[in-house]
């Protein structure tokens, strides 16, 4: 602002209002007019003069009035910004503090979080160490009780045994002073027989006479009969007679009846000891499970899977036969008299009772197995077969007499233990007159059961070991002998059993028939099929003559006629 100038009156004449207004421009007229102007004029000129100086007091009032408003608008303002930014100060201050105390708070708790993971990771380590301790303590308390229960239990063992041979030597002593009274008791009625041959010479005549005409008729049956093999050596008068059983095949048949109720006796017993060792009793359930699971994995159509299974059988077999805690078993006690070592063969041979037990286990899942699968399809009885004859051929499991020079081909084997079971299931494959069929069991699942009994029974005694060295232990003689006591039983004696296993016996075994007996072979089909149905049609009771086997071995025939290019009539 210029020296002199007030604030007030700057500008006083430069507002657009004041230069356009009528006071103004009378004033610039009136200044413009000649100084000789009339009193009125110039009074007129002082009241404006006087009213406009009004107006510039009027004005400076009101920008001072401005300028105080102003000046104190501002100082509020100022006192409002202080105000502010005392707060703002104060604010900060307080958020500062906060977050100090925060830190601290939280510096604190992290310190006190760490100490008690510290303190919690100390006492997790005392209560391992502590639980580690007692594991120890308490496992070698373990391990000194099974070794007390183990050492007892090998006393007990040694006992038994001990007492075992005890017995079986008693036994054997008994067993031989029998045979010898037996054998003199038979010489005596010998000699007595042959004292009372003269008296009875006339009676022997007449009896002469009545044999010839039983020796023709003999002649003429058996020229119509199954022509056995050289390997077999049967009475033909006795297998066209219509006489009971020959006395030795019902003996040998009651011998393995016997011996399988030892064997379920046995394998309870072996059981309920196998429990008083904990690590024992786990391998004896683990090798049975083992042996069932892999019987019932075998299949028709899977040679990779039932290679596989087999092998995993006879893994478990040799283990067993390797097993040194089960107490031995004498051979002679699961064979049957008739096949049954010498008593004085020295050492008697033994086997683990472990490898008994699981050749039982073996025979029971081997026969659940066939009645279960051949139901429907005779075949699925190929794979067990190979399976049992492949486990029963090994050279630890058949036993041969020492005496005999050069040795016998057939050794006795612990094959019998699954005879035992066919004897009892399936009794018509042996001679006896028996069923085999079991109370519980109705008629129609008696027979199904034969379906798959004749099926595994053809499949393990017609199996070819002439390009192998191990010993076959069930020879086809047996498969022979089974179907000429079927044949050759009378007509009307004939059972529906019989004949569902000659069936099934026969359905799948022709072509090795024919392999191991050629010509013969195919006279003893003819036999078996056409002459069998024939002398049923002919003579047997109506009830046989009615049922579907009698029929199915007609299909049987017709089959072999398309498949095998041959006609048995």
């Amino acid at each position: 602002m210029a020296r002199g100038q007030s604030p007030y009156t700057d500008g006083l004449y430069s507002s657009p209002r004041q230069r356009s207004s009528p006071l103004m421009k009378r004033e610039s007229s009136v200044r413009r007019e000649s100084p000789a102007r009339s009193p009125a004029q110039h009074d007129l000129v002082n009241f404006f003069d006087n009213l406009n100086l009004q107006e510039q007091q009027h004005a400076k009032v009101y920008y001072h009035q401005k300028f105080i408003f102003q000046e104190a608008l501002d100082a509020k303002q100022r006192i409002k910004a202080e105000t502010d930014e005392l707060r703002l100060r104060e604010s900060k201050a307080s958020r500062d503090s906060v977050r100090e105390e925060a830190e601290a708070a939280l510096q604190a708790h992290i310190e006190e979080e760490r100490r008690r993971q510290q303190e919690e990771e100390r006492r997790k380590q005392q209560e391992e160490e502590e639980r580690q301790r007692k594991a120890r303590a308490e496992q070698e308390a373990t391990e000194a009780e099974e070794r007390r229960v183990r050492e007892q239990t090998e006393k007990e063992e040694a006992a038994k045994r001990a007492e075992a041979d005890r017995i079986r030597k008693e036994d054997e002593q008994r067993r031989k002073a029998a045979d010898d009274a037996k054998r003199q008791e038979d010489e005596r009625k010998q000699q007595e027989q042959q004292q009372q041959a003269e008296k009875a010479r006339k009676d022997a005549e007449d009896e002469a006479s009545r044999q010839e005409q039983l020796e023709q008729q003999r002649k003429a049956q058996a020229a119509a009969a199954l022509p056995p093999p050289s390997a077999l050596s049967a009475s033909p008068a006795a297998a066209a007679s219509s006489q009971a059983v020959p006395a030795h095949i019902e003996t040998h048949h009651q011998e393995y009846l016997a011996l399988h109720q030892r064997l379920k006796k046995f394998r309870v017993d072996f059981w309920e000891q196998s429990k008083s060792v904990k690590e024992f009793k786990t391998k004896v359930g683990e090798m049975r499970r083992e042996i069932k699971k892999a019987v019932g994995q075998l299949r028709i159509d899977g040679p990779a899977e039932n290679k596989e299974a087999m092998a995993k059988v006879k893994r478990v077999v040799t283990l067993s036969l390797q097993d040194t805690f089960s107490p031995p078993a004498p051979v002679n006690d699961y064979l049957p008299p008739h096949t049954q070592l010498p008593s004085s063969t020295n050492p008697m041979p033994t086997v683990p009772s472990l490898t008994i037990y699981v050749l039982s286990i073996l025979s029971k899942a081997v026969i659940a197995l066939s009645i279960t699968s051949c139901v429907d399809n005779g075949k699925s009885a190929e794979a067990p077969g190979v399976l049992i004859a492949q486990v029963f051929s090994q050279a630890a499991l058949q036993f041969p007499d020492p005496n005999q020079n050069p040795p016998s081909p057939h050794p006795a084997s612990l094959i019998s233990i699954l005879l035992a079971k066919f004897h009892a299931c399936a009794p018509q494959l042996f001679g006896p007159d028996a069923s085999g069929q079991k109370s519980f069991i109705p008629e129609s699942g008696h027979y199904d059961r034969l379906v798959g009994l004749g099926a595994l029974y053809a499949a393990i005694s017609l199996r070819n070991f002439s390009k192998t060295r191990a010993l076959n232990p069930l020879p086809p003689t047996h498969f022979w002998e089974s179907t000429a006591l079927i044949v050759n039983t009378p007509p009307q004696e004939i059972q529906i059993g019989q004949l569902i296993l000659l069936k099934f016996m026969l359905e799948n075994s022709a072509e090795r028939i024919v392999q191991f007996w050629g010509a013969t072979g195919v006279a003893m089909l003819k036999e078996a099929v056409v002459g069998t149905r024939n002398r049923v049609m002919q003579g047997g009771d109506e009830s046989v003559r009615n049922h579907q086997s009698v029929k199915a071995l007609g299909i049987l025939e017709e089959a072999w006629a398309k498949g095998m290019l041959f006609r048995l009539s």
